[in-house]
């Protein structure tokens, strides 16, 4: 406002002293802004040059793939298994491979069954839900393919005998060569006794009789005449904390009926070791119903671990099913003995 006001006062001053014919040009050029007031003029900036059309927006950087192309990919089941049990579940793994390393590509493929008939099926979480176990072996074997960016992989599943059939005797289950594992029911729960080394194969087991024992594994097989898994308490990673601890997931004992739980194992959850109660139970509903030779579980070959624990050192219990009178004894024990093992379900 004060820049106008000066304007206005200075035209008319020169309005009422110029009485030439000049008067006219000095005041156009005082209005053009001339060199009277010396005030330049501004120049409007020149836009920068755009050289994209219109129509084509501009693209979006995309970073590269550190991992490079896709080369293949691999369905792997879990641990080394190479069967399913009847009615249990498995969780496949599928695996990218790149030209810089792999990827993690489970729940990003594509799962589907190949063979017109099968005794396998797909869950939500896609997980294998194995059916019936054929006797005949038409239908035990699956063929599974996975795909991911156009890119296939195959693998062959094979359904295994789960729990034997529960009219067979002993000696027949026996004379199956541990195909299957015995199993009891009773007062609602299910148990499951220690496998022959059979059964233990084809479920990616072996054997490690040491401390430091890990994985799938477990001490050693009993004997040729009893080919049953014996199982340490002990294993890598050990500490108090994990010992006191239900479920611990360090014994090698521990760890094969956390594997039973994880497969819901026969259509079953929460499979655990027995505890003491129960098999005090189990081995007094077996002496009283005559069970223990015949249509039972083999509870007289061997001792049992019990799910207790001491409280003050790194050791456990097991229960010795005596022959003499039938007696049935409760025994400390450390962790690195070797023992058959019965997990049960909730």
């Amino acid at each position: 406002m004060y820049g106008q006001y000066m304007f206005i006062v200075l035209v008319g001053i020169l309005l009422a002293g110029c009485k030439d014919d000049n008067s006219k040009a000095v005041l156009d050029d005082a209005i053009s802004g001339g060199d009277l007031l010396n005030l330049p003029k501004e120049e409007e900036p020149t836009p920068p040059l755009d050289t994209s059309s219109p129509l084509e927006p501009k693209p979006t950087p995309i970073e590269p793939n550190a991992l490079g192309n896709l080369i293949e990919i691999a369905i792997l089941p879990p641990e080394g298994q190479l069967s399913v049990p009847a009615n249990s579940k498995m969780k496949l793994r599928v695996t990218g491979i790149y030209e810089n390393g792999t990827d993690d590509l489970t729940e990003q493929a594509e799962l589907r069954i190949l063979d017109d008939v099968s005794n396998i099926t797909f869950t939500e979480d896609n997980q294998i839900q194995a059916g019936a176990w054929d006797s005949s072996g038409a239908y035990n074997d699956t063929r599974i393919e996975a795909e991911f960016e156009n890119i296939k992989a195959e693998l062959t599943v094979k359904v295994m005998e789960g729990v034997c059939e529960e009219s067979l005797t002993l000696a027949q289950v026996e004379a199956l060569d541990g195909t299957c594992v015995k199993s009891y029911t009773h007062d609602g729960k299910e148990y499951v006794f220690t496998p022959r080394k059979k059964f233990m194969y084809e479920l990616g087991y072996s054997t490690d009789n040491t401390e430091e024992n890990q994985g799938r594994t477990y001490s050693y097989i009993q004997s040729e005449n009893f080919p049953y898994a014996l199982f340490r308490r002990d294993g890598k990673g050990m500490n108090w904390d994990n010992f006191t601890q239900n479920r611990n997931p360090y014994g090698q004992a521990e760890r094969f009926c956390n594997d039973l739980a994880q497969m819901s194992f026969n259509n079953k959850d929460h499979w655990q070791i027995a505890t003491t109660e129960d098999l005090v139970e189990l081995i007094a509903h077996h002496k009283d119903n005559n069970l223990m030779y015949s249509e039972g579980l083999p509870l007289h070959y061997f001792s049992i671990w019990s799910d207790e624990r001491f409280v003050n050192v790194y050791g456990a219990y097991r229960k010795n099913v005596g022959q003499v009178q039938g007696a049935s004894l409760k025994i400390g024990t450390p962790l690195s003995s070797k023992h058959a093992v019965i997990c049960r379900s909730e």
